[in-house]
């Protein structure tokens, strides 16, 4: 997505997305770790069978969040980085995010819109988050959106960068 709307010129519109997807990032680990959450299935156990895909649905998170909780936690063993963001669900601002980014794009507006119902419905599934999470992480998007949006154009009219050609493309090193 980063390289389709840099490749197509939109300069502006990819600062913007970066920027919303910054400010939605700290937005949510700072109001996540205000007021941490476990999610749903850890609280309601449903059982195996009806979990939505996996065993570990919605409980993947749960031992690293109470280590932190009860301070056992001492040891950041990058091989076992596990999310622990429930409340507010981050997914759903980058579901969000990136259905905003590609919207102009036509040819991959209804299939990014697709995609991302289906990160959405697995935020719940999986996720085992409540609804007030999606709704949270909704709102802290919409609230960057329209930040950024207000925010002036990163480069005056008329003086945006040309779309790059394929064959001015500097190849990877």
């Amino acid at each position: 997505m980063i390289a389709i709307i840099g490749l197509a010129g939109q300069g502006d519109r990819l600062w913007r997305f970066l920027s919303a997807y910054m400010l939605s990032a700290i937005m949510v680990v700072v109001i996540s770790g205000l007021f941490p959450a476990l999610g749903a299935y850890v609280y309601h156990q449903p059982s195996a069978n009806q979990t939505a895909m996996t065993a570990q649905a919605g409980v993947w998170h749960m031992d690293h969040i109470l280590a932190l909780r009860d301070g056992t936690f001492t040891t950041f063993d990058i091989s076992t980085v596990e999310g622990i963001v429930t409340f507010p669900s981050f997914h759903t601002a980058l579901a969000i995010l990136t259905v905003w980014a590609m919207w102009r794009t036509s040819w991959l507006r209804w299939p990014t819109v697709a995609l991302n119902i289906a990160v959405l419905a697995g935020t719940v599934l999986e996720g085992g988050h409540y609804l007030v999470d999606l709704i949270a992480g909704g709102a802290i998007t919409i609230a960057t959106i329209a930040f950024v949006r207000s925010l002036p154009a990163s480069a005056p009219k008329g003086e945006q960068p040309a779309p790059l050609a394929p064959a001015q493309v500097a190849p990877l090193r």
